[in-house]
């Protein structure tokens, strides 16, 4: 479990709730990271994608081959073979991009007493989706709020540190489980609007939908969360707080290549030697019109573009170079 880092308490109002909402939101100090990951990296993808090779070849032949076959003669030695079997690299036609993120976060008190199970929250699930330019969260109550047993849950998106230790948040969603359906916010940290957002409870599950320009940001890389008590005066106590977490991504479905080429078998200076080149599809969504480009340093090529096709996820063409 995460360890919580303090927060500063709600201050008494006499506002409206969804002021009282924005006000207690802005108040959040940054929670330390309890666990750090690993970055994603997006991988090749592109419908149109071009791999480069360039092995690293023998570079005995002081003049380089003309393409004309050579009359062998006393003085010509036979070069050795040499393994070129490497993996290539890939040129893709535009870098992938994150579709979803989410996270789950579990709180954890702050406070010296147990909320009335009304108030009281176990767990937030966060989801964005980035092609709806959405934001959803659902925070879990143990009983059903009431208007006299009523709080808040604020969930933070922002951005690690170059730690990776500390998130420093960016924007804030919340709402609360009970009330109208316009006591939910998008906000930056200043309180300023981000989008709108609307709030439904359904059971005991308080569901938070975010919409706007905050809500389709992609950067966003880390979350926590927040448990806000709201009494019958407006007074606001912080009374459960998550850790940092990471807002995973996922990214959209593409091609991954993965490609080596066979030994460079002993030749002759001047003469062609011929490469068998393997090249697989790792990925989860099948690259078209896939070629593969050659070049390398005082070698000549009959070919410096070979057009290998279609290759579905999972499978492999071989081409000769």
């Amino acid at each position: 479990m995460p360890r919580p880092t303090p927060r500063r308490r709600g201050l008494r109002t006499t506002t409206s709730l969804a002021a009282s909402l924005v006000l207690a939101a802005t108040m959040a100090t940054t929670p330390a990271h309890s666990t750090s990951s690993t970055a994603v990296s997006a991988a090749a993808d592109a419908s149109s994608s071009t791999l480069l090779l360039e092995p690293d070849l023998p570079r005995a032949a002081e003049t380089p081959a003309t393409g004309e076959s050579l009359e062998l003669g006393s003085d010509q030695v036979r070069l050795e073979a040499t393994r070129t079997t490497r993996e290539g690299q890939v040129a893709p036609g535009r870098k992938p991009k994150i579709v979803r993120r989410s996270a789950s976060l579990w709180l954890s008190r702050s406070v010296n007493f147990y909320p009335p199970d009304e108030q009281d929250v176990s767990r937030v699930s966060v989801n964005q989706d980035l092609k709806k330019a959405q934001i959803v969260f659902e925070a879990s109550y143990y009983a059903r709020p009431t208007a006299a047993l009523n709080s808040a849950v604020f969930v933070y998106l922002g951005k690690w540190n170059a730690k990776q230790d500390s998130c420093a948040p960016q924007a804030v969603v919340g709402g609360t489980g009970h009330g109208p359906a316009s006591d939910a916010i998008l906000v930056d940290m200043d309180g300023e609007p981000l989008g709108t957002a609307t709030r439904s409870m359904s059971g005991t599950t308080l569901r938070v939908t975010a919409t706007g320009a905050g809500a389709k940001k992609s950067t966003y890389d880390c979350v926590f969360s927040d448990l806000v008590i709201i009494d019958s005066t407006d007074q606001q106590i912080t009374a459960k707080e998550s850790g940092a977490d990471d807002f995973e991504a996922e990214i959209e479905k593409h091609p991954k290549f993965t490609f080596y080429s066979g030994d460079l078998h002993a030749a002759y200076p001047g003469k062609w030697n011929k490469v068998r080149i393997s090249i697989r599809n790792d990925g989860n969504l099948t690259a078209k019109n896939v070629k593969l480009r050659l070049s390398g340093s005082k070698l000549k090529f009959k070919k410096k573009t070979i057009k290998v096709g279609t290759i579905k996820p999972g499978k492999s063409k071989a081409v000769n170079a």
